[in-house]
Formats: C-alpha cells, structure tokens, sequence
C-alpha cells in the first residue's frame, strides 16, 4: 500500500471516529471496548474453603450490585474491597480473596452492573457508583473507615483510585497493573491520531493518584502484555507521598499474585497491618 493510501485510511477512520462521537454512537463502541463481563461463575467460594456471604446492594441511581463477603474465623485484621478487571466477574478473583483471608482479612468481592449476577450496562459513572454503594456496606461492617483498605487490580484500579480520591478517611489502596488513563491505553491499542481524545470513558489514574494522600502500593509486572510496565512507573512517579512502588519481575498482566505469590501476598499483608494497625 502506497503512502497516499495509507494516510486517507488515518483520515478516514479518524473522520468516522469523530462522527460516531457527534451521534452519540461512540459510547456502544467504547463499551464493547473496554468492558467483557460475564455472567457465568468459573468457581465458587466453597471450593477455596471460603464461607461466603452473599450480600445485594443498592447504587445511588437505582441499580442493584451483588457481591460475596468473606471472611475469617476470627475479627478480620482489615477489611479489603476487591474491585476486579474488566473481563469475567468475582468468581475469577476467588484465589486471591481466598489469599488474604488466610492473612486475616476480610474481603468484600463485588461485581460491577453487567458482570456476574448485577444487572445493567457497565460504563465509569456506574462503575464509580457500584464501587461507592459496595464501599459504604464494606465500611458498615468495619465499623472503622480506617480499617478498610480498597484494591484493585487492572480496570478495578480505575474504580479504587477514584473512590480513593473521594474518601481520605480510608486506611489506604493497594492497586495491581493499573493504567494511567483509558485514553493512553486507546491510543497504545488503536495507534490512530486523535483517537485517545475521542474517548469518554476517562479513569484518569495519573491525575488522581498526584492527589490522593491515603498511604499506596503500587504493584506491576514488568513483562505485562497488555499494561505496559512503564505506565505502572509513571503512577508510581506521579502519586503523592506517601507511595510503595513494587515491580513483579516476570509476571505479566494476569499473574501478578502467582509468580512470587510470597512477595505479593508479603508485601500486601506487611502494608494493611502497618496502616490499620493504629
């Protein structure tokens, strides 16, 4: 293909971009993009020894989210809200909840509207308003704000980073191979000029993470495939004080917790006992 071709095809798929965002026909493809939920379990909460709760919530704008509490046998040392990727639901996550309950803590697993059993259509106000009706629960059960410490990994450190921005009175936030803003992640994925500012779905992790003043660790993979390690640097340079950066040597996106599952789940379990331990 010629050079003259080529740059009509930019123009042209830029053109059509623009058009589909003046309609309003951008946020279904946006959408389609970013979220892959499903509504089939791989596993349940029995299977990793894990006695669940199961709890139904309401959002402020009238949606319904289901979740799973977990816990141990004895009064949790920390309360964790799990916000999950963008693909497949909290059935996926159970391996890891079942992790921190073995270190004492709670966990409260929740599915965003559209994933698993809630209802509705995800985009990133609802998934900021799911995020906030599962958070104000996790924080009735703790009693304490101070005990409740949000983590979320990948799309689900979109969710933590705004509800950490919004809520200092939280012990603090634990993100995995988060990006630093959908956008950027557009414009790494669909390398077309202009395609990031297309975008509606923001999640602007860089700019929140410079102003959020809860304690932070930071984990990423330095062989992630899909969320370049560099992004999880830059947050890490980008946020506030106080601030943990912990590169996972080797792991890639999706097994960041089982290529030195001691130095993950270590680190992680280090970090919620010198920040709830007050």
């Amino acid at each position: 293909m010629g050079r003259l071709p080529k740059i009509l095809g930019v123009v042209g798929a830029v053109i059509v971009l623009a058009a589909a965002a003046a309609y309003g026909i951008a946020p279904m493809f946006e959408n389609r993009f970013i979220y892959y939920p499903d509504t089939a379990y791989v596993a349940l909460p029995e299977q990793y020894g894990l006695v669940a709760e199961d709890v139904w919530l309401d959002t402020e704008d009238g949606g319904r989210v289901h979740g799973w509490y977990v816990a141990p046998q004895g009064p949790p040392t920390a309360y964790v809200l799990f916000s999950h990727g963008n693909a497949g639901n909290i059935s996926g996550r159970l391996p890891a909840a079942a992790e921190l309950v073995s270190r004492g803590m709670a966990v409260l697993l929740y599915d965003y509207r559209g994933y698993g059993k809630s209802p509705g259509t995800p985009d990133e106000q609802g998934l900021y308003r799911d995020g906030e009706a599962a958070l104000a629960h996790l924080v009735q059960r703790a009693g304490d704000p101070g005990k409740v410490v949000l983590y979320g990994r990948s799309l689900g450190g979109g969710v933590s980073w705004e509800l950490a921005s919004r809520h200092p009175e939280l012990a603090g936030i634990v993100s995995d191979c988060t990006f630093t803003s959908v956008p950027d992640m557009a414009s790494r994925l669909i390398p077309i000029p202009l395609v990031g500012a297309l975008i509606r779905t923001k999640m602007a992790n860089r700019d929140k993470v410079s102003k959020v003043t809860l304690p932070k660790l930071l984990f990423h993979g330095t062989a992630d495939e899909l969320i370049p390690f560099a992004m999880g640097e830059e947050l890490a340079a980008a946020a506030a004080e106080p601030v943990e950066f912990v590169p996972l040597e080797g792991a890639g996106h999706n097994d960041t917790t089982a290529v030195d599952p001691q130095l993950y789940f270590g680190t992680f379990e280090r970090f919620v006992g010198a920040i709830t331990d007050k």
